[in-house]
């Protein structure tokens, strides 16, 4: 999850989804409560513990975040140099993904259907919004964060993407980067900047998802074919975004310079295709989301 969030195109959503904890995160966040909360003042640690499944929460967010530092220039680098391979894994990732995930919907009839494109329209029109990359405050952070969350949790509705359409990607992807060098280099002379910026975000990213994953949960256990719908069709909207093979288009909007990828076909890439390595790639991210989805996705159930 860790390091799909740190793509723009892919979302941590979706790999929870197709190793089957989706729905066990969302209720444990959710359990995040008033009222377990409360259990700490009276004393009870451990009943709060099990409460919050703690054991499954803090595994799985010190992977996002373990995933997250020691990935963040290895993610840089290859979207510098090797994008066509990158998009290459994770579109058969998602591909694959979406075969799978269409047996949590347990009735398919006309209005899953409806609810399937209108999932589709939403992820296909933010994904195609154009991009900025502007200086920002802390403030702007912060909302960035909220709204990050959000999409970070939707399968299909890349956080990264966000961070992307609001301008705070290379500004919090670098932050990270710093932040590794703060551990290993001791400079702290960048600490206090790396730490405000990151801990502001992250402030905001951690309410937005808690009461986001609330929503979430109330609306697949009172809609579950509805809402799981919506959330196939957010990621097969997704799709153009992470086809490997992108065009990107300048255009200036009000005196500002944005711009954005479109897919196009790898005969008219600029550059060398690289049809062959894409395709082995791809058939390794298939075979793998196949092994992970057929071991796991019984767990979404």
């Amino acid at each position: 999850m860790g390091a799909a969030d740190l793509i723009p195109g892919v979302s941590g959503g979706t790999i929870a989804l197709i190793t089957g904890i989706y729905k066990n995160l969302l209720d444990s966040i959710d359990s995040l409560n008033c009222k377990n909360l409360s259990l700490i003042k009276n004393g009870n640690l451990k009943m709060f513990w099990e409460k919050i499944n703690g054991n499954f929460l803090i595994t799985v967010f010190s992977g996002i975040i373990l995933s997250v530092l020691i990935f963040s220039y290895l993610i840089d680098w290859l979207i510098e140099n090797r994008p066509i391979q990158l998009w290459s894994f994770f579109f058969g990732v998602l591909i694959t993904s979406i075969f799978f995930l269409k047996k949590l919907v347990n009735n398919w009839n006309l209005f899953s259907l409806l609810f399937l494109v209108f999932g589709i329209l939403i992820s296909y029109q933010l994904t195609t919004l154009p991009l900025k990359d502007n200086d920002t405050t802390l403030l702007y952070l912060f909302f960035c964060g909220i709204a990050g969350s959000i999409a970070m949790i939707l399968p299909g509705i890349s956080g990264a993407y966000i961070f992307l359409i609001l301008g705070v990607y290379h500004t919090l992807l670098n932050s990270i980067k710093m932040a590794t060098k703060v551990w290993s280099s001791f400079k702290w002379e960048i600490f206090y900047e790396t730490f405000l910026i990151l801990s502001v975000t992250a402030i905001g990213f951690l309410i937005g998802l808690r009461f986001f994953a609330s929503i979430l949960k109330k609306l697949i256990e009172k809609n579950n074919d509805k809402t799981m719908s919506i959330l196939i069709g957010l990621m097969i909207g997704s799709i153009q975004k992470i086809w490997p093979w992108q065009e990107v288009v300048n255009i200036n909007l009000n005196n500002e310079n944005l711009f954005y990828s479109k897919a196009i076909l790898p005969y008219n890439y600029n550059g060398n295709p690289e049809i062959l390595t894409s395709l082995i790639v791809m058939i390794t991210a298939v075979l793998l989301t196949i092994f992970l989805g057929s071991k796991n996705l019984t767990h979404n159930k």
